[in-house]
């Protein structure tokens, strides 16, 4: 019996220090890729204005974009089968169909010759 605590603490501290060093990988994985603060470059006079013209024209072709997706979703008729309609299945029905037609059991069938 003391043998199987001492392995079980044994395996206990090795689990706690891999997930330490983990932790310390981790660490300094930010610690090294980490976001530097980036020097602000300097823009040319009159430069920043068409940066922001630009901007602003992709924001409203964007907007756009958004307004005719969502004018052609409103008008799209979505055709579902008659049997969807008429038979609601439960999630446990569903689950057990699908076990069923995904099953690889060969059949045997009779020739009927």
């Amino acid at each position: 019996m003391n043998t199987v605590l001492l392995i079980s603490l044994i395996g206990a501290g090795f689990v706690l220090a891999g997930l330490a060093l983990l932790w310390l990988l981790m660490l300094l994985l930010v610690k090294l890729t980490g976001k530097k603060t980036a020097q602000k470059a300097t823009v040319p006079v009159g430069m920043g204005e068409l940066d922001e013209d630009r901007d602003l024209e992709c924001k409203r072709l964007a907007a756009a974009a958004a307004a005719a997706a969502a004018v052609a979703l409103m008008n799209a008729s979505f055709a579902s089968s008659l049997h969807e309609e008429m038979q609601v299945l439960s999630p446990w029905q569903t689950a057990h169909r699908g076990r069923q037609l995904s099953s690889t059991i060969p059949t045997k069938r009779k020739d009927t010759h």
